[in-house]
């Protein structure tokens, strides 16, 4: 196994559609013989007429690729994803890349080679300030807090389903009384815009009760998005994102962009705020992602648990490789299930966790994984005993 220093890795992630899925997958993949997970995910559009509203969302498919990307290959590898992907033409997808903070690989992990892939591209167009918001929550509020993020100027979330796993799991007949499927909606966000949509999100998952979920936010060093947030029978011709770029080209130059939200009054950032009573923000955190076999994974998220994280999610995925023995989805192999395992935790946790993986790993049967550690800059959910939340608010 082998840790890195932080700037050597980061977390790279793409939302794609279906049709270009394949395509990423054999050109920017399998033929530079790298490796990536996937799964299938849906978004949310939302019905702009009056008539429509009441019906539930509008949830076409995408797939997520995730990579674990080691630095000198990052620039190159989202321009081509953003290539072969297409994400440049309207409501496509996204790609972006979070810093892992630390990593730890273990000694049959498929990492990336350190060479730099060989595209010719101006990465100049995918340096856009980004926020990657995170909501895991209920599948009954799903649809509100989805409502609530469009409402606030972001586009629809990108769903994927999980499962929660925490410590009423080990309790017997309490685990009846837990929703172990989960939602976790991912939206990318402007810096300007970010802190009105994980506030409208925070406000509408309620999470000043208990056990509803949570939310943070991730630094996003680089990417880009263009996703849709309504469906509408009628085609425009361009998209929001569409129109901050033609701005930047009329303007010469992206410094209007730092005024972002000065018109809307002295007020408006402290409007931002939250202001929930029983809401714990906790930014100290860190977002733990854990890349393991299924077959491995039961037992790395009793190790999660057993070092003090309070609970995580789990999402199943396949593994995207050019070995040759593999099932076969057009030209690209597909092999393998994995888990991808995501934790909110403290400093401490995530210190000793890591410790005892580089320690004892072999002695648990791990050896097929990938385990990063992100930097949270802010997170919300219920905190025990800020408030009695059976009373009126």
């Amino acid at each position: 196994m082998s840790s890195h220093p932080p700037q050597d890795r980061f977390l790279l992630t793409a939302v794609l559609p279906n049709g270009a899925a394949r395509s990423v997958a054999e050109r920017a993949v399998v033929t530079q013989n790298l490796t990536a997970f996937s799964w299938r995910a849906r978004t949310t559009l939302l019905r702009n007429n009056w008539l429509t509203r009441w019906m539930p969302p509008v949830t076409p498919m995408r797939t997520i690729f995730q990579m674990v990307v080691p630095a000198p290959a990052l620039d190159n590898t989202l321009a081509s994803i953003a290539r072969y992907g297409r994400l440049d033409k309207q409501a496509t997808g996204a790609v972006f890349a979070v810093r892992c903070q630390r990593s730890l690989l273990g000694p049959r992990f498929s990492a990336w080679p350190r060479v730099q892939n060989a595209y010719d591209v101006d990465i100049e167009n995918i340096t856009q300030p980004l926020t990657a918001i995170f909501c895991v929550v209920g599948s009954g509020l799903s649809d509100q807090v989805a409502r609530a993020a469009v409402a606030a100027g972001a586009h629809g979330p990108i769903i994927s389903l999980a499962e929660g796993r925490g410590l009423r799991d080990r309790i017997g007949w309490l685990r009846i009384t837990k929703e172990h499927t989960q939602d976790v909606q991912l939206v990318l966000a402007e810096t300007g815009v970010a802190s009105a949509v994980f506030n409208a999100m925070a406000r509408a998952g309620q999470f000043e009760k208990p056990g509803r979920g949570l939310i943070y936010r991730l630094p996003v060093a680089k990417g880009l998005f263009n996703l849709a947030s309504e469906y509408t029978s009628a085609r425009h011709a361009a998209n929001m994102q569409q129109i901050i770029d033609a701005i930047d080209n009329l303007a010469g130059h992206t410094h209007w962009r730092d005024r972002a939200g000065t018109d809307h009054g002295e007020d408006y950032e402290a409007t931002c705020q939250l202001k929930v009573d029983g809401l714990a923000t906790e930014p100290a955190n860190l977002c733990l992602t854990a890349i393991v076999r299924q077959s491995q994974s039961q037992v790395l998220n009793d190790i999660v648990i057993d070092c003090g994280a309070s609970g995580l999610n789990s999402t199943h995925a396949h593994f995207v490789s050019a070995a040759e023995d593999d099932e076969h989805v057009g030209d690209a192999r597909i092999h393998d299930e994995y888990a991808v395992v995501r934790s909110v935790i403290s400093p401490e946790v995530a210190t000793h966790f890591m410790d005892v993986m580089a320690a004892h790993a072999d002695e648990f049967g791990l050896d097929d994984y990938c385990i990063a550690t992100h930097p949270i800059s802010e997170f919300v959910a219920y905190k025990a005993g800020s408030k009695d939340y059976r009373s009126a608010a």
